[in-house]
């Protein structure tokens, strides 16, 4: 196993919101959980549903939970797109989006400010349209030509089990 397979430990912010859609729903209706991010959200190198959107989802609806996931990961991806893709997904209505950029940008050497706009402006976006945002964070790599940079099935499980508490904190209660 790679040193890199744990490399991305994520964090989650959540930005507030005016008013936050997915806590207010009743236990009928499928959240849907957006995940924008790069070739780490998409999955690359790793069967599409052993990617973490998908294993938070199966975990999540095992549990009892009614979610439905968008993965609208594009390897490759910075913040730079962010804006522009948010504002294709939103119309999706998603209840809760998770804002998984910045790895690339990091490795492109974009500034911190840079960085910060753009994930400002997409954030921004989403919640003008009633998304709950979940900011996710990442250790950036040292460059490009290292090894285990994307994480196997057992790191994918790993970001998973990160994200799905801060997930669960804005579902309506489980069914059943």
């Amino acid at each position: 196993m790679s040193r890199y397979l744990l490399f991305l430990f994520f964090w989650a912010t959540v930005f507030s919101a005016v008013n936050t859609p997915a806590t207010a729903q009743s236990n009928n209706k499928i959240t849907k959980i957006a995940f924008l991010g790069d070739s780490l959200t998409e999955g690359y190198g790793v069967d599409e549903y052993k990617s973490y959107p998908f294993l938070a989802e199966k975990e999540l609806n095992t549990a009892g939970y009614r979610v439905s996931v968008i993965n609208a990961g594009i390897s490759g991806s910075t913040s730079a797109s962010g804006l522009r893709r948010v504002q294709w997904l939103m119309r999706n209505n998603p209840d809760i989006l998770v804002l998984a950029l910045g790895a690339n940008d990091g490795l492109r050497g974009l500034s911190t400010e840079e960085l910060e706009k753009n994930l400002t402006e997409t954030a921004r976006y989403a919640m003008s349209k009633n998304a709950l945002v979940i900011l996710a964070g990442m250790h950036v790599p040292p460059n490009y030509g290292q090894d285990g940079i994307h994480p196997n099935e057992t790191g994918h499980r790993m970001i998973a089990d990160i994200i799905i508490p801060y997930l669960k904190k804005h579902l309506p209660a489980q069914s059943g």
